[in-house]
């Protein structure tokens, strides 16, 4: 077998699985919480495990008193990276014209939505909105991952509880985890 091959095989199935959370809270850095409690990684399905994200998440959640609330998406240095706040909605109300085309190929799918974020001016920052769904979409030199969340409850500048988490393409348990 080729030596490529192989070391891609490999690493594919020790790569850690992601788990599927019901729904995460993240807690204000500035009001009771701290850098980790306040960002989120949607490759590894992790809130608190540094070692596991080497400290790069796709999602920061910003609050104080003093300013909105909103999530970030650029959190490290090379990062190039979106976010776009889909409406007041459940994601799973989010209809496409090619249905089985998610779990292939997740991009089709999303392209031809109910909500294509084509239409909408991407962003580096969203506010923070209960009810909505959003579209996250990072890109470092990681890899890419692209995430639907919806925020389930938010507590002015100390939290906000994301659910509906799908992660369409860049899961640590996907064999396409990440796009160079």
């Amino acid at each position: 077998m080729n030596t490529l091959i192989g070391s891609l095989l490999l690493a594919m199935f020790l790569t850690p699985k992601a788990e599927a959370a019901d729904s995460v809270e993240l807690i204000s850095r500035y009001n009771g919480g701290n850098y980790v409690t306040a960002t989120y990684s949607f490759k590894y399905m992790t809130r608190d495990n540094v070692e596991l994200t080497r400290n790069n998440w796709e999602i920061l959640f910003e609050a104080r008193e003093d300013f909105a609330d909103h999530f970030r998406v650029n959190t490290v240095v090379d990062d190039f990276s979106f976010i776009f706040d889909l409406g007041e909605k459940s994601c799973k109300e989010i209809n496409s014209k090619y249905p089985d085309e998610k779990a292939t190929r997740p991009l089709v799918w999303l392209a031809y939505t109910d909500v294509d974020p084509y239409d909408l001016p991407p962003t580096r920052e969203a506010l923070v909105k209960e009810n909505h769904c959003y579209l996250s979409y990072n890109n470092d030199s990681e890899g890419t991952v692209v995430t639907l969340f919806h925020v389930k409850s938010h507590v002015k500048s100390k939290s906000v509880v994301l659910d509906e988490i799908d992660v369409l393409l860049g899961s640590a348990s996907s064999p396409t985890a990440s796009l160079k």
